[in-house]
């Protein structure tokens, strides 16, 4: 099993502040979490959206307002990648990053209200992640997994971000344990690697030596996959 408090170095750090991450991201509390305002005497506010939700009710709107954003974020990914100007790419790239911010706003929300919510931690990690913020995405799927320890889909995203700032040691642990106990999220992670790997040929740099033994061990690893040959249609992206 993966121990999500058995964590050292940057991304253990990002563990201990996981509970106060939504508040560091939005900045302050949601509009829905605050006080009516307004002194004795003063004319009375017009009622903002939400005021007479319960935590609950707060919590499963803006997730599914995250939620909403996030698939929006993707079909932007997917336009860029059929554009056929790097204008035309551009444009639906700064669409997506835009949808990815009010995700992760969303989100934060849910965690503010409903501090237990571990998917909305896992959702954050996820939109956080696609963001290039890796440590603070760490500490998002973290929380989560501290509040399920169980959550496979937080230790495959996890284990993405592990790969992209080069924890390798945590990125084998992690597929070893999803290899075992949830075939399907190893194939998905088995073809992120992969992704990574051939994007990181592209580059055309030398890997040191840390990440030419991950990749001896990627090459390995993928030849006695329990699915044997991955296709990239089942990954959900890097």
């Amino acid at each position: 099993m993966i121990n999500a408090i058995n964590l050292r170095g940057v991304y253990s750090l990002a563990f201990l502040a996981a509970a106060l991450l939504a508040f560091a991201l939005l900045g302050s509390a949601p509009a829905f979490a605050s006080g009516s305002g307004g002194g004795a005497g003063s004319a009375p506010s017009s009622p903002s959206p939400g005021r007479d939700l319960s935590p609950e009710q707060q919590s499963e709107k803006s997730y599914n307002a995250g939620l909403k954003h996030k698939a929006r974020a993707w079909k932007a990914e997917k336009k860029a990648e059929a554009a056929k100007s790097e204008k035309g790419k551009a444009k639906h790239l700064k669409r997506a990053a835009k949808d990815y911010r009010k995700a992760q706003d969303e989100f934060a929300k849910v965690l503010q209200v409903l501090p237990e919510h571990y998917k909305a931690a896992n959702e954050l990690g996820y939109v956080l992640r696609k963001q290039g913020n890796y440590k603070k995405a760490i500490g998002a799927y973290n929380y989560a997994l501290q509040l399920y320890p169980e959550f496979d889909q937080a230790i495959e995203y996890r284990a993405e971000a592990f790969v992209a700032i080069g924890l390798y040691d945590q990125a084998k642990e992690a597929y070893m344990h999803l290899f075992r106990s949830n075939s399907e999220l190893a194939e998905e992670l088995m073809t992120s690697m992969r992704n990574w790997r051939d994007d990181l040929a592209k580059e055309g740099s030398t890997p040191g030596a840390r990440t030419k033994d991950f990749l001896q061990w990627l090459e390995k690893r993928q030849s006695v996959s329990a699915f044997g040959e991955i296709t990239e249609s089942t990954s959900s992206g890097w």
